[in-house]
């Protein structure tokens, strides 16, 4: 995650807590994927 150019230096610890607390979804195309959406709310 830290690598990616959409989070420069966000720890990947971080970032799985976020994605554990949310609903998420992922987009693929034959194997591979191509998207990832989380919704969150409160």
């Amino acid at each position: 995650m830290s690598g990616s150019y959409w989070s420069p230096g966000l720890p990947v610890d971080v970032m799985k807590r976020a994605i554990e607390n949310s609903l998420c979804f992922g987009l693929y195309e034959d194997e591979r994927q191509i998207g990832f959406a989380r919704i969150v709310t409160d």
